[in-house]
């Protein structure tokens, strides 16, 4: 390897390029960084070895334009006041690693074999990367007609193709979602009940009125473990946790980086998480799990919920100042039986896509009686429910008109309706798992812990194999082991 030492002291310059030397590379010197960035820039260099302190420009300062300047090239920074910051500080800025003066032979061996080993792999991952680049390419100019038609199709996919706006209310809240969509680095706040189109409303936010390329990410915040949250959101590096594996992981914020992450129900979100995601919005960084790298994000952050968020605040279940940050584009869509004048409309809209995917184009109107019945129907499930409904009325009957007696159904989904309570209801899981939720319900949590005691009891007490049985990790049975001692 070509390697370049800089340090302004003369001795540790001759000594490690004489011990370099015996190892069988080319070694280049410099007294302080500006003369080795000539050196750098001038050179093929694959290594370096540098100090932080030096007169004209300080390590600090090298590796920042030395990184700027080659992408293949390992940089080991040399310090001789014995600080951890500075060389953690130069970790996250993209140094390989660190050594400290006296400089040991055997340490510096060690970290020459490495970079070796590194170099190579970065340059076998680059060509394969150029390679597949330049395929890519290729497939793209020769199928460009499909591309196009593809993207049709996308944009007809999630509803935004056929985007029919039937009401006041509604197309304000939609050119609001045209300003917002032009701007990356506004956040989205947006509320409403369940089944009103929030997804949708999202999707509008980022996608807009022309085709959009880059990234939308939906994640449901309610769906995931609290202990897998932050990994979730920010990734990890490998090993970063028990259970976390091998090899490291992209978190959400990185595979949505310049395009839009969507957190659905974020006032789901744990208050521990909360604080983090703070921080990404107003320094629109962050890091993995483990890692020292620091991970910009470009993109869009767009929440959505179906409680009110201010409610959640003044109950002490959400941050003020989170709220206040999500809040700056700030939109609410009403529930359907707040602007009735669009269910009609809507009702024809569901009525023709259905019978276009189920092959039923005699169905042509909906008659007086029925349309009645629609209006003052409250739809507490929103638009979602008007749809499936619409969807299920097509599907089993014909045409051509849709008369009453089509949405008697309906009648037995009203909330204020009677509802029969079984006196024990059985469930199935997996393979052989049974089980009867009583009339009066039953304590989750006791379950739960039922099931790790008999797991590390099948297991003879053994943490790692009673994880294994379960689908968890070790660390989860040794909270709950320790959440029992505790009670």
């Amino acid at each position: 390897m070509n390697i370049l030492v800089i340090d302004d002291e003369q001795a540790i310059r001759e000594s490690l390029g004489m011990f370099l030397n015996e190892l069988g590379h080319n070694v280049l010197s410099a007294a302080d960084g500006k003369e080795g960035l000539e050196l750098f820039n001038a050179n093929d260099i694959q290594l370096v070895f540098s100090d932080i302190t030096m007169p004209k420009m300080d390590g600090f300062e090298f590796l920042k334009q030395a990184k700027q300047s080659k992408e293949i090239v390992d940089i080991v920074i040399i310090t001789g006041h014995n600080s951890v910051d500075s060389a953690v500080t130069a970790l996250r800025e993209g140094a390989y690693d660190y050594l400290q003066k006296p400089v040991n032979i055997a340490e510096l061996s060690v970290v020459v074999d490495r970079v070796s080993e590194h170099l190579s792999l970065k340059r076998d991952n680059e060509i394969l990367t150029r390679h597949f680049e330049e395929t890519v390419q290729e497939r793209v100019q020769e199928t460009e007609t499909e591309l196009q038609r593809i993207k049709s199709a996308f944009r007809e996919n999630i509803g935004l193709s056929k985007l029919a706006i039937h009401s006041k209310k509604l197309g304000d809240i939609f050119a609001l979602a045209d300003k917002f969509h032009t701007s990356l680095t506004v956040p989205v706040l947006i509320e409403g009940e369940t089944g009103t189109g929030k997804e949708l409303l999202a999707r509008y936010v980022h996608y807009g009125r022309d085709e959009e390329t880059r990234p939308f990410v939906a994640i449901n915040c309610g769906a995931i473990p609290p202990d897998l949250f932050e990994s979730e959101l920010f990734g990890h590096e490998s090993g970063a946790f028990t259970g976390s594996g091998t090899t490291a992981k992209k978190g959400q914020f990185e595979i949505a980086e310049n395009g839009t992450l969507l957190l659905d129900e974020i006032g789901d979100m744990p208050l521990s998480l909360q604080v983090k995601l703070l921080r990404v919005l107003e320094e629109r960084e962050y890091y993995r799990i483990g890692g020292v790298k620091r991970h910009k994000f470009e993109g869009r952050i767009v929440a959505s919920t179906n409680k009110s968020l201010r409610k959640e605040v003044e109950e002490g279940r959400f941050r003020r100042d989170l709220y206040h940050r999500l809040n700056v584009g700030y939109m609410k869509i009403p529930p359907l039986r707040e602007r009735p004048e669009e269910i009609i409309p809507l009702a024809y809209d569901f009525m023709e896509r259905a019978g276009v995917r189920h092959g039923k184009r005699d169905f042509k109107g909906i008659e007086a009686k029925a349309e009645a019945f629609l209006i003052g129907f409250p739809w507490e499930g929103n638009v979602r429910q008007l749809e499936n409904a619409l969807e299920r009325i097509v599907l089993i009957n014909d045409g051509p008109l849709i008369t009453a007696e089509y949405l008697d159904f309906l009648k037995g989904e009203q909330s204020d309706q009677p509802v029969e309570v079984m006196a024990g209801a059985e469930f199935a899981l997996s393979g052989d798992i049974t089980g009867l939720i009583p009339n009066d319900g039953i304590d989750l949590d006791d379950l739960i812990m039922r099931l790790v005691e008999e797991a590390l009891s099948m297991a003879n007490g053994n943490k790692a194999l009673a994880a294994k049985l379960l689908n968890i990790s070790p660390r989860t049975i040794s909270r709950r082991l320790d959440k029992m001692k505790d009670e």
